[in-house]
């Protein structure tokens, strides 16, 4: 039966323009149904992929909604050494939970560690001798003297290259020394925090939540670009769906002047 009705569509589409332009708005009407599904699926998942922000401010308390991880940060400043060579290194510093929640990294030993993600290992090594420092493997653990500002070795530091998830440009990241809850809230000083997010912020409703938690995000700008960015797909969609309606409307009509027509 679908063989015989294929073979009359072929012949008619062949005779009749007419079925020709129902034809070509049935694909035009299928292949921005399936991009809009794309599209929604898409932001679906971006909406709610885990979403990382650097904060400050004054913690007042913590809420648990939509928050999987938070941390006191502190940035800090490396001199390190590999043979004849030093180099000097930037990196945040957050909690052992955090690096665990957060990044996935488990820190194991005493020994001071550096996990950072490739793009900042191949800034490393470009600041030091080649022939010296080339792992052969990324996972590969290297150990570093550590200098004061008088170029005296005070220590060791592990070199760990590793994925670390929300950071796409180099980053560079340790755990800082033991934090007691009255450490991160309860002081009257500003601190510098990372708040890690279950979903993105599509209303503000994360930014809400840190204002009232005494903290606000130091990129505001780049939240309200990925705001806008969630909006501008939303419209596109919502236009989609409306080609997709009218698109509908036309060919339901054109299939009924053909029947009739055809009748």
């Amino acid at each position: 039966m679908s063989r015989g009705f294929f073979k009359k569509y072929i012949r008619l589409r062949r005779k009749n323009d007419f079925v020709k332009i129902i034809s070509l708005l049935i694909i035009f009407l299928l292949i921005v149904v399936v991009c809009t599904v794309k599209e929604i699926f898409s932001l679906y998942r971006d909406i709610n992929t885990p979403v990382e922000y650097e904060a400050a401010g004054i913690l007042k308390n913590i809420e648990s909604d939509n928050i999987i991880a938070l941390s006191k940060t502190k940035k800090e400043t490396l001199t390190l050494r590999y043979k004849a060579d030093e180099v000097n290194i930037s990196y945040v510093s957050v909690s052992e939970e955090y690096l665990s929640r957060c990044y996935g990294i488990a820190d194991v030993g005493s020994m001071r560690t550096l996990y950072m993600n490739e793009k900042a290992y191949n800034k490393l090594i470009s600041n030091l001798n080649p022939n010296n420092y080339i792992l052969a493997q990324p996972e590969k653990i290297e150990k570093l003297d550590i200098l004061d500002d008088d170029k005296r070795v005070v220590g060791t530091v592990r070199i760990c290259v590793t994925d670390i998830p929300y950071h796409d440009e180099e980053f560079i990241v340790s755990k800082i020394d033991k934090i007691v809850e009255s450490d991160i809230k309860g002081k009257d000083e500003p601190s510098q925090f990372m708040v890690l997010f279950s979903k993105k912020d599509l209303d503000g409703a994360n930014l809400r939540m840190l204002e009232g938690m005494g903290l606000s995000i130091a990129d505001t700008e780049k939240v309200k670009l990925e705001e806008a960015g969630f909006d501008l797909r939303l419209t596109r969609i919502k236009y989609d769906l409306i080609i997709i309606g009218l698109l509908a409307f036309f060919v339901g009509i054109m299939l009924g002047k053909h029947k009739s027509d055809s009748e």
